[in-house]
């Protein structure tokens, strides 16, 4: 074997991931231990409670999810298992270090009964496709029909499967944690209510659960009738708007605002990178790679110098802040 290649292997080489944490900030080496065994024991932690907010200020007693989930169904259970067997060498392919999802972490939620609750957080929640919980390393799924809960799986998956680390919050001579970040999203240390590159966060696991399913969905016979199905739909609406900036791949998808300004700004990269004479020096397909690897591993450098690069120096915090959210 070549000595690239023997570099190459150790290079990809990556520890066995037992949670969805990866990193812990601002703690002892012996509070670090204790952090990550905590998430390990959580992922595995029986029954689970529903917290919607997990800061100090905005602590509430913790619900069991059982109170608002539904049990899977068989079918379910295969379909969860079949996308949670094919996701990490997809993960892999973006230098991510998957985790090993099983059907239990995933938990099927009715709509109705969140309507129900006294908790404005769960109403609140229960209106979206679905969630990952860091804290108490979980999915929930609002209830939809079969396709879209599957496709709400493997979008939560790939924010399971995302960078995450926390950092301790002192106050009082007791800590407790926060998200410091998820995927590209970077918690505001000014105003912890906003998060930097949120909305290039969600549109990248946008595009990575569309890559996903347009792969792995066609094997799975139980969705045959449901893609055929949205498929006809689509088509439907695509002859329905005839203009040409109603672009197919936007149509019956979530976050569109943030995937079309995601795909603006990748182009203005491309465009910004052609030579004198007019010729790609880097490709759309490429500048998604890096930002997707930055996605999975937390390493922003590279991303940021193309960025600066491109568009100048602090430009990459300017963009950060251009694409935050606010927390919800």
């Amino acid at each position: 074997m070549a000595e690239g290649e023997i570099r190459m292997k150790q290079a990809t080489e990556q520890p066995k991931r037992k949670s969805g944490l990866l990193r812990a900030v601002g703690f002892t080496k012996e509070e670090t231990r204790d952090i990550f065994e905590i998430f390990e024991r959580e992922i595995e932690k029986r029954p689970k409670k529903w917290w919607t907010f997990w800061r100090k200020d905005k602590l509430w007693s913790g619900e069991p999810i059982s109170r608002y989930e539904r049990q899977k169904t068989e079918e379910e259970i295969k379909s969860i298992q079949f996308i949670f067997d094919k996701l990490p060498e997809f993960i892999k392919r973006y230098g991510g270090n998957p985790v090993d999802l099983r059907p239990e972490y995933v938990h099927i939620i009715d709509r109705k009964k969140t309507e129900q609750s006294l908790n404005n957080g769960i109403r609140k929640i229960g209106k979206c496709g679905g969630f990952y919980t860091f804290a108490e390393q979980f999915m929930g799924i609002i209830d939809r029909d079969k396709l879209s809960n599957m496709e709400a799986v493997v979008h939560e998956a790939m924010h399971f499967n995302s960078f995450l680390s926390v950092e301790k919050i002192e106050e009082e001579k007791k800590y407790y944690l926060d998200t410091r970040r998820s995927g590209l999203s970077i918690a505001n240390n000014l105003n912890k209510e906003e998060n930097y590159f949120g909305q290039i966060n969600e549109a990248i696991t946008c595009d990575l659960q569309i890559r996903f399913e347009e792969e792995f969905f066609p094997l799975m016979p139980e969705l045959t009738e449901e893609l055929k199905n949205k498929q006809a739909y689509l088509d439907k609406l695509q002859q329905e708007n005839p203009n040409p900036f109603v672009q197919k791949k936007y149509l019956g998808r979530e976050y569109v605002n943030f995937r079309r300004n995601f795909h603006y700004l990748t182009n203005n990269i491309k465009l910004r990178s052609l030579d004198y004479q007019g010729n790609e020096q880097i490709s759309n397909e490429q500048i998604f790679n890096m930002f997707a690897r930055s996605y999975f591993s937390g390493k922003l450098l590279p991303l940021a110098r193309l960025i600066e690069n491109k568009f100048g120096k602090g430009s990459f915090r300017k963009l950060g802040e251009e694409y935050k959210v606010r927390k919800e």
